[in-house]
């Protein structure tokens, strides 16, 4: 019920205040026992104090060829949702615990301070 975080690159912004914003370049990679209603994701898991902003990557693959999920931040409940992407004429359905797997990797971009 976790991701794993890996930072790939850090960049921070050189104007002068307290909140110098920091800029991540991210991987997050699931796990096969995805809660519902997404993973909770916290400004520590990055070494931040806030999280302002974050994008993902919004389309990928898992292990599963044929399935393909979709990451979406929830900033009022700060967690990463992932939803199935179904066929050309349905919506989005939450992804289901069976959906995501270790091999679920999520790109993409965080920014706080």
């Amino acid at each position: 019920m976790a991701l794993t975080v890996k930072v790939g690159a850090e960049l921070e912004s050189s104007a002068p205040g307290a909140n110098k914003r920091k800029v991540l370049i991210v991987e997050l990679t699931g796990d096969a026992s995805y809660p519902a209603g997404g993973y909770p994701i916290t400004a520590a898991m990055f070494g931040l104090i806030a999280i302002e902003m974050v994008l993902l990557n919004p389309s990928f693959t898992t292990n599963d060829a044929a399935l393909r999920l979709v990451a979406k931040w929830d900033k009022v409940n700060s967690k990463v949702t992932l939803s199935t992407s179904g066929t050309a004429d349905a919506g989005l359905n939450e992804a289901g615990a069976a959906d995501v797997t270790a091999t679920s990797v999520i790109n993409g971009i965080i920014v706080g301070y």
